[in-house]
């Protein structure tokens, strides 16, 4: 059995050609802000509204997603407070909806990144503090890490 493909950058780019709202969070975010270490999903926030998730969720079918529980991904299954990881045709994207350590959308939005992922694929990547303080929600040991490593790089905050 062949390995799944992690291309990060074709979800990305899809999500970008779509104008869906996002802000990239989790491993991807901790490789902007320094942390280097192996990651194979993209992690990412959606803006709340019907119509960005409807578009969420018609980006996600068309890259190959399927909704773990349901017969399709739409606008409401997506808008449910939860964690929904789907595997795509270009590795696994982790949705993070309302999660209890997560900043409401707004808030991770108004202070986000703007980082190139490639050249002319740029995404909005969560703040430092941002990602620090999810880290400290998370409290997985890896992200326990990982908030060394960003203190190493960083300072404490």
């Amino acid at each position: 059995m062949s390995e799944a493909r992690f291309e990060p950058e074709a979800v990305i780019a899809a999500l970008n050609r779509a104008g869906v709202r996002y802000v990239l969070v989790g491993g991807l975010a901790s490789g902007a802000h320094g942390v280097v270490r192996a990651t194979r999903d993209v992690d990412l926030v959606p803006a709340p509204e019907a119509e960005n998730l409807g578009a969420l969720a018609v980006v996600l079918t068309a890259l190959g997603a399927r909704h773990p529980i349901q017969d399709r991904l739409s606008a409401d299954n997506l808008a449910a407070p939860s964690s929904i990881k789907l595997e795509t045709d270009h590795g696994e994207v982790h949705v993070l909806n309302r999660m209890p350590g997560t900043p409401p959308f707004g808030e991770l939005e108004a202070q986000a990144l703007s980082v190139e992922i490639e050249p002319q694929v740029s995404a909005p990547v969560c703040s430092l503090a941002h990602l620090r303080q999810m880290k400290r929600a998370s409290d997985r040991p890896r992200d326990q890490v990982d908030l060394q490593e960003l203190n190493e790089l960083h300072g404490h905050d």
